[in-house]
């Protein structure tokens, strides 16, 4: 990949808005991760599926709250839109809250994301914040594999956010990059 084939900027509104609605942005897993509770905490164990789990996040609702958004940065690849990753900094404690960060499924595996990751991280921190922070589910192994590769750390997790009635066996999981 050269650097006239990936682009990172910021978010241009609203001409990125039909980009970012084309983006494919689920993802089809036949492994889990399962929370298993012990006594002074919980582990993340692995599990096949008998089926792959697929998954798919409408960006449709969400469109109009880019704009509002502090930093929104788009990937280019190819003179496509790829990627979007969306934050809010939150001054009183310097933590960055990673809302969005999608990647379309056509160009996972090529770097793309880390490339986006890394630009992120680092608009994170020339705003003074001490800390990016996000969550995904323990469905989405991809994610958590990628979160950890790039050294950000499992700070947490919340049993009680899905509706088990829409989201069967789904928790929440945090993850937190250190700067």
């Amino acid at each position: 990949m050269t650097v006239n084939d990936l682009l990172i900027r910021p978010l241009r509104w609203p001409d990125d808005s039909q980009p970012i609605l084309a983006l494919c942005t689920g993802f089809e897993s036949d492994t889990v991760y399962d929370v298993i509770a012990q006594v002074d905490g919980f582990k993340l164990v692995e599990r096949q599926l008998n089926q792959p789990l697929s998954k798919n996040y409408d960006l449709a609702d969400e469109l109009d709250t880019l704009p509002g958004f502090e930093r929104v940065l788009v990937a280019e690849y190819q003179q496509h839109l790829v990627g979007l990753a969306a934050f809010r900094p939150e001054r009183w404690n310097r933590r960055a809250n990673l809302v969005h960060f999608y990647l379309d499924d056509k160009v996972r595996g090529q770097g793309i994301g880390r490339q986006l990751m890394l630009a992120t991280l680092a608009e994170a921190q020339k705003m003074g914040m001490r800390a990016l922070w996000l969550e995904t589910q323990n469905v989405n192994y991809a994610a958590i594999q990628f979160y950890q590769k790039l050294d950000f750390k499992l700070c947490g997790l919340d049993t009680s956010l899905y509706d088990p009635s829409q989201l069967p066996g789904e928790i929440a999981l945090y993850f937190a990059y250190l700067f």
